[in-house]
């Protein structure tokens, strides 16, 4: 939010680019999911994730609503409120994560 600049800069010419294969810069975007894979080994560890799914899988859906979320602020200036949508959104994706362990997804 703060820096939409470098964010669009990123978002909508690195990170898609297939020149940053095999770069330097593409192991940095890479390291960017490596919490979202940790956090995801606490949630089976504490029973609020399924074991059942592949983690690579739930890690991407998590990021690609994120820089879903982020593209379209950066485009469209929607949502007004980056912070609170993506607060929103994360809740939504737990209670997504939370509903499927009890399923036994």
């Amino acid at each position: 939010r703060e820096h939409a600049d470098w964010a669009r800069l990123f978002y909508l010419e690195i990170w898609p680019s297939v020149l940053v294969v095999d770069t330097e810069v593409q192991t940095s975007i890479n390291d960017f999911v490596r919490p979202v894979i940790k956090l995801l080994e606490e949630g089976i560890a504490e029973g609020w994730v399924s074991p059942n799914q592949n983690l690579y899988e739930t890690a991407a859906l998590i990021i690609g609503s994120s820089n879903q979320l982020i593209i379209t602020w950066l485009l469209y200036r929607q949502p007004k409120n980056l912070t609170k949508a993506g607060s929103e959104m994360a809740e939504r994706v737990v209670r997504l994560l939370e509903a499927e362990a009890k399923l036994g997804g």
